[in-house]
């Protein structure tokens, strides 16, 4: 836009020629002809020219555009812009009085002319305008030329350049490395971090040489001739040098020149590199990599959680407890929802909240599928300036197998402890059993057909059971005595299925898959079969309503098949035996106490709890192993692992045994400290043609014995005897007789069994003690 005045100037002359040609010029009211307006309308500037009291005479165009955008008036002729001015209110009012007088103050020929800028916005956009007043005299009137520029551009470019300026020195002044502006070999300008690198005083030094950075002049001479080439060439320069700050102070840096204009004008931008601190930055840098490494690579559960228990960062360890994938996915849990209850969290966070931390915390967390773990925690909190609590971090162990290995170490001495009481009980109960059992079968053999007769047989038949209720105790404490030899499985398994078909009924359908050339097993037939019906019953009872019971034998190697945890074989061949059914399943509460001797979720009077039990402890009896794995509603298996046996597997004799001879007048010495049992005992021996001397304690048999120790051709004495046990006895007898012939009393003893083995002058009698057997075991033992 030229001078306002040069513009009016030119318009008033263009109007006057125009007058001359069509006559008007002496009519001022057709001075503002036609040609007037149509020269007035294509200028771009919104101009409106007023008389001497304010009142608008002439507008062009692009006023009526302007005052139309901003809610002007149709009829412009005749209004008066100075009342408009006076009347203003709000937030134009200012402007607009500040208009009023500066056209007056032109009007009055204060002023040549007047300028000023102002603001009129619209909802839709931001405007500005210049407003430029001048004055001219003609026809003998003053008129006001009003000119309204819009510089909406021009202030929105000037606002741009503020804020990237504004932006530029933030940038600069704000980056974390110092930054120098050369022109002509002067630091002109810098940044902070080079204030506080070079210990600059801003008053002292609002521009500097550069060679002042330099340690000598040699260094500043080679280093200014590099700024002339880079400002020449716009090239990039890299120099590794010490400089010095302006404390003297020698600084390790490395300097990077580059070219680039500012304002018009080529500098140079100096960008300085401490090499001490891009050193600590690296060691820095390395240390957080090793240290991160360490924490990812921690078998430790690790992490750091919100206080309302978001994941902010774990290491794999944690993710993988979880059942995570990745550690991404770990982020995505809130470690509150992994306590198994609710209020064990809300412990949690009250202790960390008293305390600023947790040591050695047991909980029972579950995973994202929600399987039990176990953990070990070390908790410790983070708080702000008011105490709250912002961040917990924790260490967290896993001890979900050694809970399992601790559970089944409780169990074994648990069941270690039942099975002594279980077997004390059975070896007072065998002395009961061995005088009624005895005598019984006593009268059997003396009386004929008679009233009493039957009355001793159901004597002796009581006994009998009672002796099996006494065998299934010791079985479960794992101290009866048993007569081993090897066979072969599947056929014991064979024999038995008609009477477990017997057993389990018609809505159950019995399965058999046999492995094929199994080797055979060394352990107790009568015991095993005992095993298998304890399984197959329990089985039949888990399927009130029916269902498929299976039994599968295999050859197996622990190294090769998967065991469950703490379930460990040592090397070799085993014979798997699984008995699974399609059940109820066990309960999660009684899978602790299922081999429990009298524990049973049968109703009263429909089991004595010694099925499970009486499996359990004869399999450990004969060197093998029971396991078990149970779903509710599913069903339960049960694996039973035995040695396979190095023997071969020999026939049963199942012929009938020779009539049983008596005694030939030999010599015993019978120890025995129940006196019912001895006497018991003295009475058969004596009948069936033994002599017999009889003694309550292994102390009275040894001071027997040694009056005449050639005299006795036998011993027959109870393992255990008040005092010394009977085994013990034996050894001092044998000090002075090595060969003497001994008969070992026992009812649960393993250890004499493991004795005799090796001992070609000893067996073994079980107790309850039963007169046949007594007197057909010692005469095979005297004969042999």
């Amino acid at each position: 836009m030229l001078d306002i005045n040069l513009n009016i100037k030119r318009l008033l002359e263009i109007v006057q020629a125009n007058s001359r040609k069509t006559g008007t010029a002496d009519k001022p009211e057709l001075l503002w002809g036609k040609f007037a307006l149509q020269t007035l309308d294509v200028l771009s500037d919104a101009i409106a020219v007023l008389d001497d009291t304010g009142c608008i005479v002439l507008v062009n165009n692009a006023w009526r555009e302007f005052s139309k955008a901003n809610g002007g008036m149709s009829d412009y002729y005749g209004l008066n812009v100075f009342e408009l001015c006076k009347e203003a209110d709000g937030a134009d009012s200012e402007t607009a009085l500040k208009a009023l007088f500066g056209m007056q103050s032109v009007l009055n020929a204060d002023k040549d002319s007047f300028e000023m800028e102002y603001t009129c916005h619209s909802p839709r956009e931001e405007r500005w305008f210049k407003l430029k007043v001048a004055r001219r005299v003609h026809g003998g009137k003053t008129f006001l030329i009003t000119i309204h520029e819009n510089i909406t551009g021009q202030k929105k470019n000037e606002l741009l350049f503020a804020n990237s300026e504004s932006l530029y020195r933030n940038l600069f002044d704000n980056y974390r490395q110092p930054v120098l502006l050369i022109r002509e070999g002067r630091v002109g300008e810098y940044n902070r971090r080079a204030v506080e690198f070079l210990k600059i005083r801003h008053g002292s030094y609002p521009s500097f040489p550069l060679k002042e950075l330099f340690v000598d002049e040699t260094q500043a001479g080679l280093i200014l001739k590099k700024l002339e080439e880079i400002s020449i060439s716009d090239g990039v320069a890299v120099i590794r040098c010490n400089i010095k700050d302006f404390e003297q102070n020698l600084l390790q840096t490395e300097l990077t020149f580059y070219s680039i204009k500012m304002n018009g004008y080529k500098q140079v931008c100096l960008h300085i590199d401490d090499l001490k601190l891009e050193a600590a930055r690296d060691r820095e840098t390395a240390m957080e990599k090793k240290y991160r490494q360490f924490f990812d690579d921690d078998l430790t559960g690790d992490f750091i959680g919100t206080a309302d228990g978001r994941i902010l960062e774990c290491n794999r360890a944690f993710a993988r407890m979880f059942g995570c994938k990745t550690i991404e996915k770990a982020k995505q849990v809130n470690f509150g929802r992994l306590f198994y209850k609710s209020e064990d969290c809300l412990k949690m966070q009250r202790e960390i909240e008293k305390n600023g931390r947790l040591e050695f915390q047991e909980w029972r967390l579950k995973d994202i599928e929600g399987n039990a773990l176990y953990v070990t925690a070390n908790l410790i909190g983070e708080f702000d300036g008011t105490g709250n609590l912002i961040q917990v971090r924790g260490y967290l162990f896993d001890i979900t197998r050694r809970k399992e290995l601790e559970s089944r170490y409780l169990q074994v001495q648990k069941l270690d402890a039942i099975g002594r009481l279980a077997g004390g009980i059975a070896h007072d109960f065998n002395n009961i059993l061995s005088i009624i059992n005895g005598y019984s079968q006593l009268l059997l053999m003396e009386l004929k057909q008679s009233k009493n007769r039957e009355m001793a047989k159901m004597i002796f038949q009581s006994g009998e059971r009672a002796s099996k209720l006494t065998a299934q105790l010791l079985a479960f404490s794992r101290k009866q005595v048993s007569e081993k030899s090897v066979f072969r499985l599947n056929d014991l398994i064979n024999d038995l299925l008609k009477m477990l078909k017997r057993i389990i009924g018609e809505d159950i359908d019995l399965q058999t898959v046999l492995g094929e050339n199994l080797p055979g097993i060394e352990a107790d037939p009568v015991q095993m079969e005992q095993v298998l019906m304890n399984l197959v019953i329990n089985a039949r009872d888990a399927m009130p309503e029916g269902g498929v019971l299976k039994m599968k034998t295999s050859l197996v190697r622990p190294e090769v098949v998967d065991l469950p945890p703490g379930f460990e074989l040592n090397p070799g061949e085993y014979l798997l035996i699984e008995i699974s059914d399609s059940g109820t399943g066990i309960a999660d509460s009684d899978l602790e106490h299922i081999f429990e001797p009298f524990f049973t979720t049968k109703a009263a009077g429909r089991g004595t709890g010694l099925g499970l039990s009486t499996a359990y402890g004869i399999v450990k009896q004969n060197g093998g192993k029971i396991d078990f794995e149970s779903v509710r509603c599913q069903g339960t298996v049960f694996r039973v692992y035995f040695p396979a046996a190095i023997k071969s597997a020999e026939k049963q004799d199942n012929g009938k045994r020779p009539a049983l001879p008596a005694g030939r007048n030999e010599y015993l010495l019978l120890v025995e400290d129940e006196p019912l049992v001895r006497e018991m005992m003295e009475e058969i021996l004596v009948t069936n043609g033994y002599r017999v001397k009889s003694v309550a304690s292994a102390e009275k048999a040894y001071n027997e014995f040694m009056e005449k120790p050639d005299q006795f051709e036998l011993i027959v004495t109870d393992i255990i005897l008040p005092g010394k046990r009977g085994n013990q006895l034996v050894s001092e007898i044998r000090k002075i007789r090595p060969q003497l012939k001994v008969v070992y009393i026992s009812g649960y003893t393993m250890d004499i069994e493991e004795q005799v083995k090796s001992d070609l002058n000893a067996i073994v009698v079980r107790k309850p003690i039963l007169p046949w057997d007594l007197l057909r075991k010692l005469r095979e033992f005297l004969r042999g």
